[in-house]
Parts: structure tokens; C-alpha cells; sequence
């Protein structure tokens, strides 16, 4: 599984780009041989009232070719990232779960190959 961090407008010390990705990991691990590549947005918007909010989105690229975005906000980065993981976990593991009962239908409707 291949993760990589994007930044804008906000810092990010070095020393938690490590800390985020061994977190993306843990959450994911039980999926992993299933995920191709996970994409980490983290970026700092403005509101109309003036507060920033932050935002967290992650692109998850499946191994079959699948594709996953969730985004997640909240006035820390923080609670953003964690709300975003929650959700990921459960809508690509829904995901993966699709595809392998489609894959498994799939392959019970092909003839047997058998001679007629």
C-alpha cells in the first residue's frame, strides 16, 4: 500500500508525516492487500464567518481498480482526520466487499466448461 501526504496551507512537521502514515496503515491493515494506493489531502479553508476550517480528504485506489474519496472537516485537524478515517474504513471495506461477492457471482455463472 502506497501513501502519500498533500499539503495546502497547512505545516506539517516531518516528524508526523510518519505518525500519519503508520496511523493510515493500522486502520487499513486488514484491507491492505486489497488497497493499491491511499492519497492524504490536508488543507486549511475559510468559512463565510471568518473561522478556518480544516479539511481532510483521502483518494483510496483499489488493487482491481476501484476508487474511494472521502472527505472529512472540522475547526481541527485533528478531529478532522479521525472523522475521515472512520468513515473510510467503513465505506472501502464496503466497497472491497462488492467486488468480491460480484467477482464470486461472476464466476458461478460461467459454464463449467464441461462437454456437452
Amino acid at each position: 500500500m502506497n501513501i502519500t501526504i498533500d499539503t495546502q496551507q497547512i505545516e506539517v512537521p516531518t516528524g508526523q508525516h510518519s505518525q500519519l502514515k503508520s496511523r493510515f496503515k493500522r486502520v487499513f491493515g486488514r484491507l491492505g492487500e486489497a488497497i493499491h494506493s491511499v492519497r492524504i489531502s490536508l488543507r486549511s479553508v475559510s468559512t463565510p464567518p471568518g473561522q478556518p476550517e480544516q479539511v481532510c480528504q483521502l483518494n483510496v485506489t483499489l488493487a482491481d481498480g476501484g476508487h474511494v474519496v472521502v472527505t472529512g472537516r472540522g475547526k481541527r485537524m485533528a478531529r478532522a482526520i479521525g472523522e475521515t478515517l472512520r468513515r473510510a474504513r467503513f465505506l472501502v471495506g464496503k466497497e472491497i466487499g462488492k467486488r468480491r461477492s460480484r467477482k464470486r457471482r461472476q464466476s458461478s455463472s460461467e459454464p463449467l466448461g464441461l462437454p456437452a
